[in-house]
């Protein structure tokens, strides 16, 4: 398993997430966290997959999200991007 891919999707995550709350006023990365640890125990990509589902949804304005979308194809493979945009 390689730990920085892991770390660069938690990075990725964070710039998107990481000022968001939930609509009970919690922290929207608990969530993110959540899903992740749900889907770990199935690899390493499933864990990055968890850990971005929402992040390119959840990019606004248009530009931060053509940002996210170039981050994560530039630092994931194609399977882990179609994984994301099927959520």
């Amino acid at each position: 398993m390689d730990t920085r891919l892991i770390a660069k999707a938690e990075k990725i995550s964070l710039k998107v997430h990481g000022n968001q709350k939930d609509k009970k006023c919690y922290p929207y990365m608990a969530h993110i966290h959540d899903v992740a640890l749900r889907v770990s125990h199935l690899g390493e990509s499933y864990e990055i997959v968890g850990l971005l589902h929402d992040a390119i949804e959840d990019a606004e304005p248009k530009g931060f999200k053509e940002e996210i979308v170039l981050e994560i194809k530039q630092g994931f493979d194609d399977e882990i991007f179609q994984a994301i945009t099927a959520m």
